[in-house]
C-alpha cells in the first residue's frame, strides 16, 4: 500500500473513532415529529443539498435557528432521514432531519426554566466603603474598570457638565474629582463611563470614555475620550441622536482601537424603534443602523461589544406586555431577527445586558410572574456561552418575594425588588445586584443586594449587602466586576427617606472568591454542536468512501 493509500486509510480510521466518541451524545437529541408543510428550524449547522444523499452538491449550509417549510419527503439515504426544505431565505434544498425541530417546539423552548438550586451562603467582603460625594443633585452615578486595578467613576456634579474621579489602587482611594464636560447641562440618567481597548504592548491603562445626553438638546449627546487615566481630555465632538426618543445604551471595544457603539430609541411615525450609531475612529465619524423592532414598542436598549459581534437587548411588547429580545450583528453589517428572550408567561421589566470576553452573552431582567405590584417579581437570567449564537434556557436567580402577590410599601419579609438591576461580567465572575427593601420602607430597609456566580451563571452565591445606608428609589446601583474578583460598585445615598433629602455618590469595593468552582474557560459542548460536529465528520467519512471506491 502506497503513502497516499495509507493516509486516506488512517483519516478514515480517525473520523470512525472520533465519530464514536460523540455518537452517544449525539443520541440525547430527542425527535421531532416532522411532517410535509411543518415550518422547522435548524438546531445547527446545516448543510443544504440538491438530492437527499451526502454525496449531492452542497448548495450551503443554513446557521443555527434558520427556519422554513418542509415541501417534500421523508427520504431515508446514508442513514439519515432527509426533507426538502423551502427556507425563508436561500438557499432550499434537502437537509438532514435530525438536526430540524418543528418551529412551535423550538419556540416553546423559549422561557423553560431551567433549574438553579437555592444559592449558597455568600464568601464575599465589602471593603473600602466611601463616600465621593456629600451632596448631588443627580440620581446615577456610573463606574468602569480596565481590569488591571484602575478604577472610573463619574456622576452628576452640583453645576453643568460630570465628576469625573479615578482610583490606581482597585478603589482604596480616589483623586480629587474634576470637572468635565463642562458648560453642558447632562441629563440626569444618561450618561456613561466605559473603558476601550488596551494601548499595544505597553502598560498603560485603556482608554477611557465619557458620553452624555445633553438636556435641552435631545438629538444631542456629548463624549470625551482620555488616553492617561483622565489627566487631559479629548473633544471628537458631537454624538447625533437624529429621531431621539428615548434612552441610550454605550459601549466601547475592549481590543479594537477606536470602535465604539451607542443603541438608542428613536421616533419614528409607526413609534419607537431603535437605532444603532457605530464609529471606528473614537467618535469623530459616526455611521447610522436603523432597527425596526417587533412592535415598535421598544424601550431599555443594552449594547455591548466583543470580538466583532454587536449584542443587543431590549425591550418591546407582544400584546401588552413586555417582553426581553435579543439581536446581533457582525461590525458594520445588518442585525439578525431579533429573539424573543423572556418567556411568554413573563412581564419583563429592564433588562441589563453583559458579555465576558470569552463569547459568553448574559442578559438578566426583573420578571413579575412570581410577584405583582409596585415593587414585585424577581431576577431572571438568560445566558449564551457561544457568544449569542444558542441561549440555554432562562433561570431564576432571586428567591425574595417568595410568591407574594403584592409588594407595595409594606414589602415583604423576604425582601422586593425594584428596577433598575445591574449586570456585569467579566472572566471569572457574574455579578448581579438590586434595590431591595424588606418591611416598611425606612432608611435602614433599603439598600443594594448582589449576588455572584463562578461558574459563567450557572449557580449563584449570594445574598450580599452591597451597599450602607438607604439608597433611594430608582438608584439600583451599578456594578462591574474586575480581575474575576474585584466588584466595584456605586450608588446614590439618601439621608432619609424625605425626596427632598440630600443625596450622595456612594462607591465600595466588594471582593468575592472565585473558588473551586470556577469552570468558564472551557464551557460545556451543547447537543447542538455536538450534533453539528458529528454530521459534519459523517459527511466526511462518506466522502473519503467514496474517494476510497475510486480509486481501488
Amino acid at each position: 500500500m502506497d503513502t497516499y493509500h495509507l493516509r486516506l486509510v488512517v483519516l478514515v480510521l480517525l473520523l470512525v473513532l472520533v465519530g464514536g466518541l460523540v455518537s452517544s451524545a449525539s443520541r440525547a437529541a430527542a425527535a421531532t415529529d416532522i411532517s410535509i408543510g411543518s415550518r422547522v428550524m435548524t438546531t445547527a449547522n446545516l448543510g443544504v443539498r440538491k438530492i437527499p444523499i451526502l454525496t449531492s452538491p452542497l448548495f450551503g449550509r443554513k446557521p443555527t435557528g434558520s427556519q422554513g417549510t418542509v415541501i417534500a419527503g421523508p427520504t431515508l439515504a446514508n442513514g439519515y432521514t432527509w426533507w426538502q426544505i423551502d427556507y425563508d431565505a436561500a438557499p432550499d434544498g434537502w437537509s438532514v432531519g435530525k438536526y430540524l425541530v418543528q418551529e412551535q417546539s423550538a419556540t416553546s423552548a423559549i422561557g423553560k426554566l431551567s433549574t438553579v438550586p437555592a444559592p449558597i451562603v455568600s464568601q464575599c467582603t465589602t471593603s473600602f466603603n466611601r463616600q465621593l460625594a456629600p451632596q448631588t443633585p443627580g440620581w446615577t452615578s456610573r463606574v468602569a474598570t480596565d481590569g488591571r486595578g484602575n478604577v472610573y467613576m463619574v456622576w452628576r456634579g452640583e453645576g453643568d457638565g460630570l465628576q469625573f474621579a479615578v482610583s490606581e489602587n482597585r478603589g482604596k482611594s480616589f483623586n480629587s474629582p474634576v470637572n468635565i464636560l463642562g458648560g453642558y447641562a447632562v441629563n440626569n440618567l444618561l450618561f456613561y463611563v466605559a473603558a476601550g481597548e488596551q494601548p499595544a504592548s505597553t502598560d498603560s491603562p485603556r482608554r477611557i470614555y465619557v458620553i452624555g445626553q445633553i438636556n435641552g438638546s435631545p438629538n444631542t449627546a456629548r463624549m470625551l475620550w482620555s488616553d492617561n487615566n483622565g489627566k487631559s481630555w479629548s473633544d471628537p465632538g458631537e454624538v447625533p441622536l437624529k429621531d431621539y426618543w428615548g434612552g441610550f445604551s454605550f459601549a466601547a471595544h475592549p481590543t479594537k482601537r477606536g470602535r465604539i457603539a451607542v443603541a438608542y430609541v428613536t421616533r419614528t411615525s409607526r413609534g419607537p424603534d431603535l437605532t444603532i450609531l457605530e464609529s471606528d475612529d473614537g467618535g469623530g465619524s459616526w455611521w447610522s443602523q436603523p432597527i425596526v423592532g417587533t412592535n415598535a414598542k421598544v424601550s431599555y436598549p443594552e449594547l455591548s461589544l466583543e470580538s466583532d459581534a454587536l449584542h443587543l437587548a431590549f425591550l418591546d411588547k407582544v400584546g401588552n406586555a413586555p417582553r426581553v429580545f435579543y439581536m446581533k450583528a457582525v461590525w458594520n453589517g445588518a442585525f439578525g431577527s431579533a429573539r424573543q428572550i423572556s418567556s411568554a408567561a413573563s412581564f419583563a421589566g429592564q433588562p441589563k445586558l453583559s458579555t465576558d470576553g470569552t463569547k459568553g452573552v448574559f442578559i438578566v431582567w426583573k420578571d413579575q410572574r412570581f410577584g405583582v405590584g409596585l415593587w414585585g417579581g424577581e431576577l431572571f437570567l438568560s445566558r449564551s456561552l457561544d457568544g449569542g449564537n444558542i441561549f440555554l434556557p432562562e433561570q431564576r436567580v432571586t428567591y425574595t418575594t417568595q410568591h407574594t402577590s403584592q409588594c407595595g410599601l409594606w414589602g415583604s419579609t423576604h425582601g422586593c425588588i425594584e428596577e433598575p438591576v445591574a449586570l456585569a461580567a467579566a472572566p471569572g465572575v457574574l455579578v448581579v445586584s438590586w434595590r431591595d427593601f424588606r418591611g416598611v420602607v425606612t432608611q435602614d430597609t433599603t439598600s443594594v443586594r448582589g449576588m455572584y456566580s463562578v461558574d459563567r451563571g450557572a449557580s449563584f452565591r449570594g445574598e450580599t449587602i452591597f451597599s450602607s445606608g438607604r439608597v433611594p428609589d430608582g438608584a439600583g446601583g451599578s456594578v462591574m466586576a474586575a480581575d474575576g474578583t474585584y466588584i466595584y460598585h456605586t450608588w446614590q445615598g439618601q439621608s432619609s427617606f424625605s425626596q427632598n433629602s440630600p443625596r450622595s455618590v456612594e462607591f465600595n469595593v466588594v471582593q468575592c472568591p472565585r473558588g473551586a468552582s470556577a469552570s468558564y474557560e472551557q464551557p460545556p459542548l451543547t447537543a447542538a454542536l455536538i450534533d453539528s460536529l458529528k454530521q459534519q465528520l459523517d459527511e466526511a467519512a462518506m466522502t473519503l468512501r467514496v474517494m476510497l471506491l475510486q480509486i481501488q
